[in-house]
């Protein structure tokens, strides 16, 4: 048994585990994941961008179309400025050359 601040309780018999998931199930949350990092490419066997500049990329993306390509709301969604967002748009953000950026 689970008890938490809030005063919920979580018996055992309530926990879901991977192995008890319907396989369908399983399977579309699993496709779903990975088509976000899907290349454009529709050939069998096309390379895959998994950088983190692709994939920091994608998501400003998806968070702006999400927000009706209005500017104010998913900058605030991102923790970024209005024009930190619309560099992101125009050209993919801040590039960082090596390691992390220092601030």
């Amino acid at each position: 048994m689970t008890l938490f601040r809030n005063g919920s309780v979580v018996l055992p018999e309530h926990v879901v585990f991977p192995p008890d998931l319907e396989p369908d199930r399983a399977r579309s949350d699993n496709v779903k994941s990975v088509s976000m990092f899907t290349s454009n490419n529709k050939e069998p066997g096309a390379a895959i961008d998994l950088s983190l500049e692709s994939a920091v990329k994608r998501h400003v993306q998806l968070v702006f179309e999400q927000a009706n390509q209005k500017q104010r709301r998913p900058a605030k969604l991102l923790g970024i400025s209005r024009s930190a967002l619309a560099r992101h748009l125009r050209d993919g953000g801040p590039k960082v050359k090596h390691g992390w950026s220092k601030k």
